[in-house]
């Protein structure tokens, strides 16, 4: 689940009890598991946003910010003198390395690495 996007994960059992803790830890760019779970099986591996940023080139960091900040990929070609198709070529790249699927996941995971404000 973690692998997929997932920043906590809380039983509905103990929801009322637990919500208000998983909120908290996400806030603070960590994960959450019921301690329940937990217990029960091994943790989730976390991926750190830190680690996996020492993948990317600064390229790809610089075009992954812009992205992150809704810019279109056109006007981050313009800004940064390549052809759009080399942006996508980027976006593409850095979904391969680090492991996300759509343009969402990688807004997430700029805001986990400290690349742009969740503002």
């Amino acid at each position: 689940m973690f692998d997929a996007g997932a920043d906590a994960y809380v039983l509905k059992n103990e929801a009322g009890a637990q919500l208000e803790q998983a909120i908290d830890a996400v806030l603070r760019s960590e994960t959450f598991v019921s301690p329940t779970l937990r217990e029960q099986q091994a943790p989730e591996p976390q991926r750190s946003a830190e680690l996996e940023q020492d993948k990317l080139s600064e390229r790809e960091r610089e075009v992954l910010c812009r992205l992150a900040q809704g810019q279109r990929a056109k006007d981050i070609a313009r800004e940064l003198g390549i052809s759009v198709k080399t942006v996508e070529t980027h976006r593409s790249r850095l979904m391969l390395k680090l492991g996300i699927d759509n343009l969402v996941g990688l807004v997430k995971f700029a805001i986990r690495a400290g690349l742009v404000s969740s503002d």
